[in-house]
């Protein structure tokens, strides 16, 4: 599918249009579904024309308008950023996870492979390190590494988040029970308070981790046989663990070269069935299917799938260096040695550039933001190839996206809070561009993010309006240079969120910030509008609480200023 289309497809009767680009989705009824059949090929006078004798005119033109309404606020169809795109792609190049396996002896491995990921994980600041063991007692062990691998990220000016993770063979079921361990706990202090028995017994770990505030959770990893997914999940989640992860592509990989049509359809019932418990607001994260969903409703594209040998690295119990753990059987994969010191950074070069962009097939593929590639050890598998994908494959993918577009509009119609369901690993400060954009529908204004298109208008506004300058500048002070401030309207920092105001026509007519605040429950809103006597129009305030309401109601907010 070329750049600038969107996907349509029916389920029971009922059809749904996505856009690749940025995964807004939502349903259609007939005429929308009418007037998709031409747009945005065809001018709305064009589509006009020919509907007139299918459809009512009046609401034809109300159709077209809507449409328009949301390509105006970027939620469909925005137009190519090759800039943007290459950013991001950028941004992966860099390491910020390893997993480690701790053996008998294996002090000097853990050790290394925490000095591997701070040397390589260049300007990254946050990162994530793993460590895994078999045997009960060799979780302090393991505390005790994780507190050295700690205090070195902290002299590395790094935030390191921390999992001790116990593997567990449950009736021939790989499994790997987790706790995670946010940045700004003590390591050793969360050890303490964990059972003796170590990572045994799920209600005493649960207990024990309350005190701790979500700070430090539980985290299960599976890859159950494909007739025991939907079971092992259940008998998961019956235990109140809050994260699970369903290792679906590892569980594809096993098959070889077998027809993977049976593992999809059981993800479909997994699908299904945590569907349901979202719908009876049984909240928690399921992945890889919550992730999807979180890419829907953050509007959040993901181009960049596969972080094997970019973003993620594994070290084996003997030392031995491996792009992840789904390829540490496979001695062709082996990258070097911790204890020998040892790295053949040529050796990553295949995984450096993994993902949408570099595949002809995800190119022109309607999943590929939602998809973002696939896991190359499921290609490799199945095609001998990390590059090239499965077209079987690739075919059933397609239809488990477009289960989750369906099960993701037929869970937001019926009120479910996805904040909940994310907060199950933290929230994020930022506004969704799913929920911003269906308000959108209903208001005379809009948002829509700051491009570098913006850059005259927005120098105009802050270089030459106190008013607009200091709505964006807090320091009270207009001291720096034009170029500078130019730089600054572009650029927002840290939790900050600009927004260009819009008018229904597209036209920007003002700007707004929003930051989220220490206290909780509360945040502070900026608005700037060029023509100061728009403040006083009634369909101005009016849209204004609607989009204060929207934002208050996703970020939880008792009080926005």
């Amino acid at each position: 599918m070329a750049f600038g289309q969107l996907h349509r497809f029916e389920r029971d009767g009922d059809h749904f249009v996505i856009d690749p680009e940025t995964c807004f989705c939502f349903a259609c009824d007939d005429i929308t579904r009418s007037v998709l059949e031409h747009y945005p090929q065809k001018p709305s006078n064009a589509i006009l024309h020919l509907l007139k004798e299918q459809h009512d005119p009046e609401e034809v033109e109300e159709v077209v308008s809507e449409l328009e309404w949301l390509r105006a606020t970027k939620a469909i169809l925005p137009k190519p950023d090759a800039k943007a795109q290459l950013e991001a792609f950028q941004k992966t190049q860099s390491l910020k996870s390893v997993s480690v396996e701790l053996e008998n002896g294996g002090k000097a491995v853990v050790r290394g492979a925490a000095q591997l990921l701070m040397s390589r994980s260049k300007e990254g600041a946050t990162l994530r390190l793993s460590i895994q063991f078999k045997e009960a007692d060799r979780l302090h062990l393991a505390g005790e590494l994780a507190t050295e691998a700690r205090k070195l990220a902290t002299l590395s000016g790094k935030k390191l988040t921390v999992l001790l993770s116990q593997k567990k063979n449950s009736e021939a079921i790989p499994q790997l029970l987790s706790i995670e361990i946010d940045s700004s706990l003590d390591v050793q202090e969360v050890v303490d308070a964990l059972p003796k028995q170590g990572l045994g017994q799920i209600k005493k770990l649960q207990k024990a981790l309350a005190a701790f505030n979500s700070k430090a959770k539980l985290i299960a990893e599976v890859r159950p046989q494909v007739d025991t997914l939907l079971e092992t999940v259940k008998a998961l989640h019956a235990q109140a663990i809050p994260v699970i992860k369903v290792d679906f592509h590892g569980m594809v990989e096993a098959q070889g070269g077998s027809d993977p049509a049976s593992a999809f359809q059981a993800y479909g019932e997994l699908m299904d069935w945590y569907a349901a418990r979202l719908k009876a607001h049984d909240y928690f994260r399921l992945d890889p299917i919550a992730g999807i969903f979180n890419q829907i409703y953050n509007g959040t594209p993901n181009l960049n799938g596969e972080s094997a040998g970019s973003t993620t690295l594994h070290v084996n119990a003997q030392g031995d260096i491996f792009p992840s753990h789904a390829f540490a059987q496979d001695a062709q994969f082996k990258l070097g040695h911790i204890l020998q010191g040892t790295f053949d950074a040529s050796a990553l070069q295949p995984f450096q550039d993994l993902g949408v962009q570099t595949t002809s097939a995800c190119m022109k593929c309607w999943a590929r933001g939602l998809c973002g590639g696939g896991p190359a050890a499921v290609h490799h598998a199945r095609m001998s190839n990390i590059r090239t994908p499965d077209p079987t494959w690739c075919e059933l993918q397609r239809g488990a996206m477009e289960n989750a577009v369906v099960a993701f509009n037929i869970l937001s119609a019926s009120g479910v809070n996805f904040n909940r369901v994310y907060a199950a690993l933290g929230k994020t400060a930022k506004l969704s561009l799913f929920q911003m954009a269906k308000a959108a529908m209903t208001l005379h204004l809009g948002l829509r993010p700051i491009e570098e298109s913006d850059a005259a208008l927005l120098t105009k506004w802050q270089n030459w309006s106190e008013a607009a300058y200091f709505t964006y500048n807090e320091s009270g002070l207009m001291l720096a240079t034009q170029y500078d401030r130019e730089m600054d309207s572009l650029h927002p920092l840290g939790l900050f969120q600009e927004f260009v105001v819009i008018r229904r026509d597209g036209n920007p007519l003002g700007l707004l910030k929003f930051r989220p605040e220490k206290l909780p429950g509360t945040a502070t809103l900026w608005i700037y509008l060029a023509d100061a006597s728009q403040y006083a129009e009634a369909k101005v305030r009016s849209s204004f609480k609607q989009i204060l309401q929207e934002a208050g109601g996703q970020q939880e907010l008792k009080q926005v200023m």
